[in-house]
């Protein structure tokens, strides 16, 4: 007999994840599960049961990929608390396509720990980029830990209308959406932790958002970049922390440049070498109530070099309410871009080396300064 209260602890759990967008009409036209498949309340599927065995302590590769590729549309995997191992990549992709099919990406856990050690991600959704589509996904709840360097947590490729909800990624890389398709929209990642280490992967990335969409409330600590934006992916409310580069924004996949544009606002960055990198591949930035402090390093002892660095070939910037202050190699703003730069109400404590001033480089031609300090 089913742990039944167990298994009611962990839906409980999981729904009070978020309310929204758990709530799907099942739909099992493009595929038929088996006869014996149980389906909770609300949608979920309780990954422990027979045939899956997706139990803590052992390795559930071949159960959840079984699962992936047998829960009907519109259902959710439920995932155990504890630690579950996986020696492959578990992709939600089925190559079913046509007929009005759409994949849904559907896993929530509670206290799950997914972890490997292996090249590529642990869990995916058409890590391959194929010509597919995937919406209404909802991941949550989840810590994701592949120690492989070149290792990723979880990928998304081509994915529409989705949460990544109060999940945690550490290793070699955290989340990667669109690292080879573009064509993800209004995707959300909210209430994440990234947690990285930057003395084992040196070139570790906490988040390569390649989207439309916005980034809540999240922390990156310890990345070699602890965010990489491309497209339209606007960042509210997080917090950074002795990473190398805390936030870059334009991408360059496979030799191909992704511009950007996007807001970043209330935002806290401490201990980071180079807070913002503003590439030439951004069309347009505005920095709301970003507070910078310019303090080193304290894992690698490196001291912080430029706060907010708008490069050559940059298109307009906006800052309101923006502070860099600390003690600065080179300049607490550099403002080298091509483009348009409106500032207001910013300011610097220049505590800089000798002779670094500010600003050491800006277009004076395009400068609007208002209550700037």
């Amino acid at each position: 007999m089913r742990r039944f209260w167990e298994i009611v602890g962990w839906w409980l759990a999981a729904a009070s994840l978020s309310l929204a967008g758990l709530f799907i009409a099942l739909d099992t036209s493009h595929s038929q599960p088996p006869p014996n498949l149980v389906i909770l309340p609300g949608g979920f599927i309780d990954a422990t049961q027979p045939p899956y065995n997706v139990v803590p302590g052992a390795d559930v590769t071949a159960g959840l990929r079984q699962l992936m590729r047998d829960m009907p549309r519109g259902t959710t995997i439920l995932l155990p608390p504890g630690g579950l191992l996986v020696s492959g990549t578990c992709d939600f992709y089925t190559g079913v396509k046509g007929g009005g099919h759409v994949d849904s990406p559907r896993m929530v856990g509670s206290q799950t720990l997914i972890s490997g050690n292996f090249a590529g991600p642990l869990v995916a959704y058409n890590a391959g980029g194929l010509d597919a589509t995937a919406s209404d996904g909802f991941i949550s709840g989840i810590i994701f830990s592949n120690a492989h360097a070149q290792g990723i947590g979880l990928q998304l490729e081509r994915l529409d209308r989705s949460v990544i909800d109060r999940c945690t990624f550490s290793g070699g890389n955290g989340l990667v959406i669109g690292a080879l398709q573009f064509t993800n929209v209004d995707v959300s990642v909210r209430d994440c932790q990234f947690q990285g280490n930057l003395r084992q992967y040196p070139q570790g990335i906490g988040a390569a958002l390649n989207m439309q969409g916005a980034c809540y409330n999240c922390g990156f600590f310890q990345w070699g970049a602890g965010m990489l934006l491309g497209r339209a992916v606007s960042v509210y409310r997080g917090h950074a922390e002795n990473n190398i580069v805390a936030i870059q924004t334009g991408l360059t996949y496979s030799l191909v440049a992704v511009p950007y544009s996007g807001v970043l606002s209330h935002v806290t960055m401490e201990a980071n070498v180079y807070p913002v990198q503003i590439l030439k591949t951004c069309y347009g930035v505005n920095l709301d109530a970003v507070l910078i402090h310019g303090t080193g390093n304290s894992i690698t002892g490196q001291a912080p070099q430029i706060g907010i660095d708008v490069q050559p070939g940059s298109g307009r910037v906006s800052m309101n309410n923006v502070t860099a202050d600390g003690g600065w190699q080179a300049a607490g703003i550099r403002l080298a871009g091509g483009g348009p730069v409106v500032a207001m109400n910013c300011q610097s404590s220049v505590k800089n080396a000798p002779g670094i001033p500010w600003v050491i480089t800006m277009n004076r031609n395009f400068l609007t300064l208002i209550q700037s300090h």
